[in-house]
């Protein structure tokens, strides 16, 4: 069955060539069946096809075959043939209407010099199809692989137009058109519902035969179909009964007055049930069923109305009437048949409220604006797709608002804003360390709003020097769904896909930058398809290569130098996507960074030559780490105009060491090829073997004269070497002592802690006074920051951090809380020391417990001066016979879904009481102390057969 199915290379070239010419729906030829493209020819005019048999001159059988779409140009070009070919007698001539897909393909390959294309354009007309006189002469092409080519890309625009209209109309999330992912837009594009297709066949007045469509949605209907109905469901006689009880009433007003009448009349369904099947955007058919009667007939009836109230001279040539269902692509021709045909029923201020189409797509569950169902009504492709990204662009710039990293628009701005403007804004939005574009901004927005989450984009903003408002970056996330959903941890390094090389060539194939159609291109061998990509994507940027070699040296991609070279920006953003997390825990045996070497990196990405890195591991950074990404970029950063400028005065100017350039250069001659090809690593070398200037010889001198270096040749000194002498020297500053005056940051940060009321104030002479020491003691003790003390909550709600007490968090000190943020981030391994709240008197809640516990007979005595701890072991033993409160049963069953706890039967929690319950949370802590940093369990681990933790139900 699916070799009789299946269709060869030249039936693929018709079905192009029909596409072509506008005679056919733009489809998938891969997909394409021997029954779908009979279904195509099915739905043209006639081809006439003439056949001249007879003897030649030498008297053998000869038999002409030609086909035309005119039977009038066909007898010409017979009465011409016979005027040319040499008979031996009269020959024979017949001439027949074909309609079968191998006519069509003989006719399409005649010369469109000979056939009547005047006859083909007008026969299409007749018949639906809007063709223009170029798309005529394009179906009769020669080339095959033009035709499958073209047909391609129709049916690719047809694709990404009808994708637009749904982005306007609210049906499709606003994505970037410029970067397209076609799979995406096909599940978009199935996802619609059924059209119904109303098929009138009119007689002409030369005797041909001229065809109308109108489509409309399938609707499920909430009445039955009536006994006496015509072909489309609608009674004319109730109609006009209807129509002269309310003489005024609108096309609205007479079908609810219907609709009211047919409820009451309560006549059994006319069909209980049907199957239908419409072809979706991929060229497969697919059935639904519908378990009540359609009324698209009715709506199609209006529809039909309408038309004939616009054209009453085709009213009485009708000839026959059918309906059929299609889905997919074809919703682009309900759209482009225009408004007024597709919602006949216009309100009175002459707007239309597209009742039908809104209750079929509501009854598809699918989600629309209502306001913005015309919009998919627009007949210009480019309009379309200018105003799909345009809300593309609107939502970004709204996430961004709302999270507080743009200011807001004034709102006639907003109203008015242009595609151009929204453009402009996106591209100037400012982006986080690990965002390659602008767009990335909703993926970095559209996370959980986790503690965790928030606390991580907390420190990415801070290291991309852009302000955090806590507040509205915790409106503007998704609420997280669950507490315990586990944040997804990448393990393996990532590689790129033959699967991911198929998704960028697609969007080059869209953008017109590949020419081939999609079934060619994945044909090709995986070394191929990359080596296309790379050559017809734009380049990767300099930023982009040294974030690669930088994570190919951690192990997270796996790339070669070679391929990072060569590597195309749209492999560097998948890679970037799924690149695994990298372990930020410092290397207890490497250096610590040096302060020059900290600040030559950060001048690299003050440049953009560099990533900017979250402010945990930059504080952590090691020496090798941080010199490698330095070596990585200069020898990937080609070099600046002022290096190659200086690298040529310096050649010339001769004066250095020419073993050490060749050592840089291997080059037997240094011109402009070369030095237009440098790297800012290598001008850094060749600039560093000429002579060394007066200022760094001065230097140098200095230095060797307060006897801080030893003695160096200064005479035949480089700039290379005199650099590293003087960085080496000033880079061992001498640290500071308790007893040194106190630094101007240190004064300035007690200034502002005075000023806030945070510490006791001192006076301008105190200030003066105090030495380096004291300024660091009273910095220490000072109160924790809110922003410290934000974090530390939100390690505590990630279980990095155990709970504080009221009185910790009241009194902790910076210092204090600078150490638990060390332990809560992994970068110190101590233990979290709780600070214990002094013994004072027992609080007025503790002495009402008391008092009540007396009068019932459970204590006998308050001693007098009582303490807040010995008023908890009172209390304590009083009521530890007493069963657990609703709230404590709630935190019980939590341990137990954590697996913190085992399992307890319903019976065993009822029977729990304040002193069992004290017991296991002694235990719990005391574990949680022998444990430090051990990662609550997860959900459902360790987790028996009861009756108390609840399975989530499925979800529909």
């Amino acid at each position: 069955m699916a070799e009789e199915n299946s269709i060869t290379l030249e039936e693929r070239d018709l079905a192009a060539r029909l596409v072509r010419m506008g005679a056919a729906a733009p489809m998938p030829l891969d997909g394409l069946t021997r029954e779908r493209l009979d279904e195509m020819v099915n739905n043209l005019p006639e081809i006439y096809h003439g056949v001249v048999s007879g003897l030649d001159s030498q008297r053998k059988p000869v038999e002409i075959s030609m086909f035309d779409a005119s039977r009038t140009n066909l007898q010409k070009r017979a009465g011409e043939l016979l005027q040319k070919q040499a008979f031996a007698d009269m020959p024979t001539g017949r001439i027949s209407v074909e309609y079968s897909p191998d006519a069509w393909k003989q006719f399409l390959h005649s010369s469109p010099d000979v056939v009547d294309l005047e006859a083909l354009q007008q026969n299409l007309r007749r018949w639906n199809f809007p063709v223009s006189d170029a798309g005529i002469r394009k179906a009769f092409e020669p080339d095959l692989g033009k035709n499958l080519a073209e047909a391609e890309k129709i049916y690719r625009a047809a694709q990404i137009d009808l994708f637009s209209r749904m982005v306007r109309m609210g049906l499709s999330k606003p994505v970037d058109m410029a970067e397209l992912d076609f799979s995406h837009i096909e599940r978009e594009i199935d996802k619609l519902p059924l059209l119904a297709v109303a098929e009138i066949a009119m007689a002409t007045p030369d005797g041909g035969v001229r065809h109308l469509e109108l489509l409309d949605v399938v609707d499920y209907s909430r009445s039955s179909h009536l006994a006496g109905e015509n072909q489309y469901g609608f009674d004319y006689e109730w109609e006009s009964k209807l129509r002269s009880r309310y003489p005024d009433a609108s096309f609205e007003e007479i079908e609810r007055a219907r609709y009211r009448e047919e409820m009451e009349r309560e006549e059994p369904l006319k069909y209980p049930r049907e199957r239908k099947s419409g072809i979706g955007s991929d060229g497969i058919a697919r059935s639904y069923v519908q378990d009540r009667n359609p009324k698209e007939q009715y709506h199609l009836e209006l529809q039909e109305r309408a038309y004939f109230a616009q054209h009453p001279e085709w009213e009485d040539r009708v000839l026959h009437k059918t309906i059929s269902y299609r889905a997919g692509v074809a919703w682009l021709d309900y759209f482009k048949q225009g408004i007024d045909a597709a919602d006949p029923i216009v309100k009175a201020d002459g707007s239309h409220s597209f009742r039908n189409l809104q209750s079929g797509l509501k009854n598809w569950e699918l989600k629309f604006s209502p306001s913005r169902l015309a919009d998919g009504f627009e007949p210009n492709p480019a309009i379309n797709l200018r105003e799909a990204q345009l809300l593309y662009h609107r939502e970004i710039i709204a996430k961004t608002v709302s999270a507080g990293v743009i200011p807001p628009l004034p709102l006639e701005a907003w109203r008015k804003l242009s595609p151009e403007k929204a453009e402009e804004i996106v591209n100037g939005l400012p982006m986080l360390l690990t965002q390659a574009r602008p767009a990335d901004w909703l993926d970095t927005l559209n996370v959980a709003g986790t503690p965790e989450n928030i606390t991580g984009l907390e420190l990415l903003f801070e290291a991309s020097g852009i302000p955090f408002d806590q507040d509205k970056i915790r409106a503007t996330l998704p609420a997280p769904q669950s507490e315990t959903n586990e944040r997804r941890t990448k393990m393996a390094a990532y590689e790129l896909t033959n699967e991911d090389y198929q998704n960028i060539a697609s969007g080059l194939i869209a953008s017109g930058r590949l020419e081939m159609t999609q079934q060619q291109m994945r044909e090709l061998s995986p070394d191929f398809l990359k080596d296309l990509v790379q050559m017809n994507d734009t380049p990767a940027s300099i930023k982009q290569k040294v974030a690669l070699s930088i994570m190919a040296a951690e192990g997270r991609v796996k790339l070669s130098q070679d391929d990072i070279e060569n590597i195309s920006g749209s492999e560097a953003r998948i890679i970037f996507k799924n690149v695994p997390n990298r372990n930020i825990a410092p290397d207890p045996d490497a250096p610590a960074v040096t302060d020059r070497t900290r600040q030559e990196l950060r001048r690299l990405m003050d440049k953009g030559l560099v990533p900017r890195m979250q402010s945990e591991r930059w504080k952590i950074l090691t020496e090798p780490e941080a010199r490698q990404m330095i070596n990585i970029t200069l020898a990937l950063a080609p070099a600046t105009e002022n290096q190659k400028q200086a690298v040529r005065e310096m050649l010339k100017a001769g004066g250095f060491d020419g073993k050490a350039l060749a050592a840089i250069i291997p080059s037997p001659t240094i011109g402009e090829r070369e030095i237009a090809t440098l790297s800012m690593g290598k001008a850094s070398k060749i600039l560093g073997l000429g002579p060394a200037s007066e200022e760094q010889i001065k230097r140098v001198e200095e230095l060797i004269a307060d006897r801080r270096i030893e003695p160096v040749d200064t005479k035949n000194l480089t700039k290379g070497t005199a650099s590293e002498i003087l960085d080496a020297a000033y880079s061992q500053s001498k640290p500071h002592e308790p007893d040194d005056p106190a630094t101007g940051k240190q004064l300035a940060r007690i200034q502002e802690l005075i000023d806030q009321k945070r510490i006791e104030p001192m006076s301008k002479t105190q200030l003066e006074k105090i030495n380096f020491g004291q300024a660091r003691e009273i910095l220490a003790n000072a109160p924790a920051s809110s922003k410290q003390k934000n974090a530390i909550r939100n390690m505590v709600e990630q279980g990095r951090l155990e709970p504080l007490s009221k009185y910790e968090n009241d009194n902790l000190t910076f210092a204090e809380a600078s150490k638990l943020l060390d332990i809560g981030s992994g970068k110190s391994n101590e233990a979290q020391v709780h600070k214990q709240e002094p013994d004072g008197p027992a609080t007025e809640n503790q002495l009402a417990k008391l008092e009540e516990l007396h009068k019932t007979g459970k204590i006998d005595e308050i001693p007098t001066d009582i303490t807040k701890k010995q008023a908890s072991e009172i209390i304590g033993k009083a009521v530890q016979a007493e069963p657990i409160t609703i709230q404590q049963e709630g935190m019980l069953r939590k341990w137990m879904e954590r697996g913190m706890v085992p399992v307890m039967s319903e019976k065993k929690i009822a029977a729990m009481t304040q002193g069992t319950f004290r017991d296991l949370s002694k235990d719990l802590m005391a574990k949680a102390a022998r444990e430090p940093g051990k990662e609550t369990p997860e959900p459902g681990r360790n987790k028996a057969p009861g009756k108390t933790i609840q399975e989530p139900a499925m979800s529909r």
